[in-house]
């Protein structure tokens, strides 16, 4: 793992075991730095450096669960907008003007949980170190591989930090990151497998490297080293949460036939507006956008999301980037002066940060990645939205799609939880998963749901965190 800049003392270091150890551990603190993801020589891939941001809950961190942030794509920077909007310490202001800095955000998710924010490989501050072989795209890459280095990424950083790293993870992704969500969850549970060449849904790509890597944490932070591999539902009393933001779940399976339709629906009157929030012209979207973007290339608006000023971020400036490849447009130049000015000059082939890159060939998901999906809700408790406003991932039709599912029905009860501010259960039943409830609340939002409703989407984040034990240790009998 790369070295990481922490807000305060420079010099600090963790040590010791997720409570297995009694040395006395130094506090946490906020954090931004790389995860080194080695190369793969079966997909070609050289080494990458992918950015991650922690920031610790206000109160008994040590304790709180820690909620891992992604934006979807694929090859959308988590740090364009999920870190940018409604969920941190701080925030933009989406009706503000492009130049706004950030502002004290009164939702933040410090509040109840530890959050760690990655940008996936290639986008937003994350960038390759080596020259790539013959043949090779930087850009987003199938959904097996994205996973997998979000799972190394994890899981070097929960080793680094062994001060939570027994407490519960919940995946937190947006829109494609539902995607990616269940391709994790699914090779974290069954990580005993994953040595096998044969182990995802009717696929391929096996990840030796993760077997060993999940025994160690399993021994470490967890501290079962008895030489048996925890079963799937084991593992998901840690790895068993997941919080999906729009989410595209099995890419165009979704809009399926029959399936019901934006343009049928009496609230997406706006012919002319963006399709991600119907509500706002493509130009309000475009603002949004580029103040983000503004934002992450300012070094003071940099130190206020991060905590550290990103000089201090060991391989950001441009001496400590080494063979740094990416793929930037002719207008970063100017767009970056800022962050140039305090990191340094780049050459054409790279840049700070990009807010997206290209995918590389097929990349949605597909009928295996609902299968992912669908074998990890049998354990794993779930919190889906359902904004009113999007017409890209259009959620109302998510019960219809399950239901049409040969063996799985489908239906909502929107008088639950009882006394909920924004009722909503998706219940989903079928004969090998039972019936499982999934959290289904209906927000006056578009697809950016930290956007334009972060204090209702905090609010019921963690009420449901509570209710599903989020909140509490991670226990084996």
């Amino acid at each position: 793992m790369a070295c990481a800049a922490h807000h305060g003392d420079d010099q600090h270091q963790s040590g010791g075991t997720g409570g297995g150890d009694e040395t006395e551990l130094a506090p946490l603190e906020t954090e931004a730095g790389f995860v080194e993801v080695p190369a793969r020589s079966e997909n070609a891939d050289p080494r990458t450096r992918m950015f991650y941001s922690f920031v610790p809950a206000d109160n008994g961190p040590e304790s709180a669960p820690l909620l891992v942030y992604f934006n979807g794509g694929p090859g959308a920077a988590t740090t364009s907008i999920l870190a940018a909007y409604g969920t941190g310490p701080y925030t933009l202001d989406p009706e503000a003007e492009v130049d706004a800095p950030p502002a004290h955000n009164p939702a933040s998710h410090t509040a109840f949980a530890n959050m760690l924010y990655i940008d996936a490989r290639a986008t937003g501050f994350s960038y390759d170190v080596e020259d790539p072989a013959d043949g090779y795209c930087s850009g987003a890459e199938p959904y097996t591989s994205d996973a997998a280095q979000f799972v190394y990424v994890l899981l070097e950083f929960l080793a680094e930090h062994p001060q939570i790293a027994d407490n519960p993870i919940a995946l937190v992704g947006e829109s494609y990151g539902g995607t990616r969500a269940a391709v994790m969850l699914y090779m974290l549970q069954h990580y005993a497998v994953m040595e096998q060449p044969e182990w995802f849904p009717t696929g391929h790509l096996y990840a030796p490297w993760l077997t060993a890597k999940m025994r160690r944490h399993v021994a470490f932070a967890l501290r079962r080293d008895t030489g048996v591999d925890l079963t799937p539902d084991e593992v998901a009393r840690q790895f068993g949460y997941q919080i999906l933001i729009q989410p595209s779940i099995a890419g165009f399976l979704q809009n399926f036939p029959g399936a019901p339709v934006p343009a049928d629906d009496p609230d997406f009157e706006n012919p002319g507006g963006d399709a991600y929030d119907v509500r706002q012209s493509v130009e309000d979207a475009d603002r949004i956008a580029e103040h983000a973007a503004y934002a992450m290339r300012t070094p003071v608006s940099f130190e206020m999301f991060f905590g550290v000023a990103p000089q201090d971020v060991a391989g950001l400036p441009a001496t400590e980037r080494g063979a740094a490849r990416r793929w930037p447009s002719g207008e970063i130049l100017e767009l970056e002066a800022r962050m140039r000015g305090a990191l340094g000059d780049l050459p054409e082939s790279d840049a700070y940060w990009l807010p997206m890159v290209q995918p590389c060939g097929p990349y949605l998901g597909d009928g295996r990645t609902l299968s992912a999906f669908l074998d990890v809700l049998k354990r794993t408790s779930t919190f889906i939205t359902n904004a009113r406003y999007d017409s890209v991932v259009y959620t109302e039709a998510l019960p219809a799609f399950f239901g049409s599912l040969d063996g799985y029905d489908a239906f909502v009860s929107k008088a639950e939880p009882a006394g909920s501010e924004r009722p909503g259960m998706l219940h989903v039943v079928g004969d090998e998963l039972g019936t499982r409830s999934i959290r289904f609340p209906i927000y006056e939002a578009g697809h950016a749901v930290t956007v334009s409703a972060p204090g209702e989407f905090a609010r019921d984040v963690e009420q449901w965190l509570h209710d599903v034990g989020a909140m509490r240790p991670v226990v084996f009998d």
